[in-house]
């Protein structure tokens, strides 16, 4: 298959994830109010064209064969996570908890770091260190986006998760930033910090390549 079809084709199955993950995530999370189902329509286009851009940069950074497939699926995840965290504050173990074990599975045979083992202990270590984290007074994270991460560290791996973690923690600390300066300091402020895992770890899932790529020209400058 020449490369514009393949990445047109990848577009399209993004565009229909993205609708279906939405629509499914919204109508678990229970959203049947009259108003709010006349806001969903636009709500599902954007996280399909969403969808549909990271399946095609998914196609361009992996190319045609499994690590695209694998991608696409855990692209399907983070949309699922977002929208429910987005709009009901959410993050549900009956989508985490299957990705979780399909990821499991799939490294087990492909692992993206060195072996699979490195994925386990990179999930075992992002569990329990934030774990605990959300366990302190002023922890700042809840127990779904504990879990969430568990997953995307399981299916990235040790030294891609870490990046992951900075850039989604920085991410969502800019945006409560922006917001306390808008809304007013003396106002509580929920960050959903879902899509914003979702961002991270995207980026870092997409610019790992080329950073492999990359990274022996800058040491040896």
């Amino acid at each position: 298959m020449p490369a514009s079809q393949f990445l047109l084709a990848f577009f399209l199955l993004g565009l229909l994830a993205g609708a279906f993950c939405c629509r499914l995530a919204m109508s678990a999370g229970g959203d049947s109010d009259k108003e709010q189902r006349q806001k969903s329509g636009l709500f599902i286009l954007l996280t399909a064209l969403v969808s549909g851009g990271v399946f095609a940069g998914i196609g361009v950074v992996y190319g045609p064969g499994r690590e695209a497939l694998l991608g696409a699926l855990f692209a399907a995840m983070l949309a699922t996570v977002s929208v429910t965290d987005l709009r009901f504050r959410l993050i549900q173990n009956r989508v985490i908890v299957p990705y979780g074990a399909v990821f499991f599975l799939l490294r087990c045979f492909f692992p993206a770091d060195r072996t699979v083992m490195l994925h386990l202990m990179a999930m075992t270590a992002s569990f329990v260190l934030l774990l605990l984290l959300a366990r302190l007074p002023a922890g700042g994270i809840g127990g779904g986006d504990v879990k969430l991460y568990a997953v995307v560290a399981l299916f990235l791996g040790m030294a891609k998760f870490a990046w992951a973690v900075l850039l989604s923690a920085g991410l969502g600390c800019l945006y409560g930033l922006i917001r306390c300066a808008v809304e007013g300091r003396g106002k509580s402020i929920e960050v959903p910090m879902a899509p914003f895992i979702a961002a991270g770890s995207l980026a870092v899932y997409l610019g790992s390549p080329f950073l492999a790529v990359c990274m022996p020209y800058f040491l040896s400058a």
